[in-house]
């Protein structure tokens, strides 16, 4: 009770902290955030993954909770992270992606990790709902990103993923 609280009252809470930011500013201050991280249970270094960046040249500023973008990025890419530990393979990459599509930003954070079936993918956004070992994860990441980017944002947030090649998350935000 106490956590769906505290998600409730910080989902209106943010609605009053935009300023003019732009996206690629966003994207590279979670990747130093990211690069940051360590996993010591399963000794796993973000830094060892090839990052490839292609950013669109015609993004304009745009009006965002800057705090909370750099949430749900970082949450992708440490999912993402660990979704590459989970399906070792000699090339670990993260790629992301900007373009703009008429009125909206559009953001791709794509890797080569496990993938995920139907199954999973239909429930990821679900509060608690957690694809992780016990006491890994509380299964809250992507249910407050979607949060954030739908409910604050007035974006969208979906995925495509196939199971042992990987996913692709895609945020789109209004400009």
């Amino acid at each position: 009770a106490k956590i769906t609280q505290n998600l409730l009252e910080f989902s209106r809470n943010s609605e009053s902290q935009k300023q003019l930011c732009h996206i690629h500013d966003l994207i590279d201050r979670a990747l130093e955030m990211a690069a940051n991280e360590y996993d010591l249970k399963k000794k796993h270094d973000f830094r060892h993954i090839r990052i490839s960046k292609d950013y669109a040249n015609d993004i304009p500023y745009t009006s965002l909770a800057a705090i909370e973008i750099e949430q749900v990025l970082l949450n992708l890419l440490k999912n993402a992270s660990q979704a590459i530990n989970d399906n070792p393979t000699d090339k670990p990459c993260i790629s992301i992606r900007t373009k703009k599509v008429n009125d909206w930003v559009n953001i791709e954070i794509e890797d080569n990790g496990t993938g995920m079936d139907e199954k999973t993918i239909n429930r990821i956004f679900k509060p608690f709902f957690t694809t992780k070992e016990k006491g890994v994860g509380t299964g809250l990441g992507l249910s407050v990103s979607n949060t954030i980017i739908c409910q604050n944002h007035k974006g969208k947030l979906s995925v495509e993923s196939c199971p042992g090649k990987g996913s692709q998350f895609i945020i789109q935000l209004p400009l």
